[in-house]
């Protein structure tokens, strides 16, 4: 908090202006993302015509460095996760040897002690920042459709927007055509800021966790291998009431 408590204290004395707060990086201007996307989106549209268009291969051209990093960090994560069993029945197995007997066995039970830290801080250290980039990638994605929504916005007809005539809510009759083309208009508005908030949030809130679609049944079958070597088909019981 210590970042923003000046800026607290400046808005409780006076009215905040733009030139108060701290501009934003160039990578997460709503504007500058929203006329990436749009020139790659306008040349494709131009190559490929409206069928070849794809949403996600566009965003996929903007972001692909943040969203590999981030897949990279989290298959880290699991394979690093995966070893940590096999060094806590390290340690216990040398558990089982009294030093007085054998000091190697000792010196090699501090070594997986060692191991077994470094993989619990090494855990700790990619899923932290697996979710650094996604958090940032979310942000780059919000921002641009938000900006491209808003400038496609600023391109519609102001007819298109109109409210003046609505129906009024108590009647209960069938618009006819007219009044059903009114509330077409005056609905607009709403779903536009419905895009612009709601569903633009859903797209943040998805990416967070997107790599689970492909790394959760990996991780699945690795879990399951590990289990058959150790217990054999019993295994395959606890997977069964997943």
């Amino acid at each position: 908090m210590y970042f923003i408590q000046p800026l607290v204290v400046l808005g409780s004395k006076s009215t905040l202006t733009m030139a108060d707060f701290w501009p934003v990086a160039r990578g997460f201007e709503a504007k500058r993302l929203s006329e990436r996307f749009m020139s790659i989106f306008e040349e494709d549209l131009r190559d490929k015509g409206p069928k070849g268009v794809s949403l996600f291969k566009i965003l996929h051209h903007l972001f692909y460095p943040r969203f590999y990093l981030s897949a990279i960090s989290e298959t880290m994560y699991y394979v690093v996760a995966l070893l940590v069993p096999f060094l806590i029945r390290g340690i216990s197995d040398q558990l089982l040897y009294r030093p007085t007997e054998s000091w190697g066995h000792l010196r090699i039970g501090v070594w997986y002690a060692i191991a077994l830290s470094f993989s619990i801080l090494m855990s700790a250290s990619l899923i932290n920042n697996k979710f650094f980039h996604v958090y940032l990638l979310g942000t780059q994605l919000r921002s641009t459709v938000m900006g491209t929504i808003y400038t496609k916005t600023l391109r519609l007809s102001p007819s298109y927007l109109s409210s003046d005539s609505n129906v009024s809510e108590g009647d209960s009759s069938t618009p006819g055509p007219d009044q059903q083309s009114t509330v077409v208009k005056s609905s607009s508005v709403g779903r536009i800021m419905n895009l612009m908030t709601n569903d633009t949030q859903r797209i943040f809130e998805a990416i967070l966790f997107f790599h689970t679609i492909w790394i959760g049944p990996i991780v699945i079958l690795a879990v399951l291998g590990l289990l058959m070597r150790e217990i054999g088909y019993s295994g395959l019981a606890a997977t069964a009431f997943m």
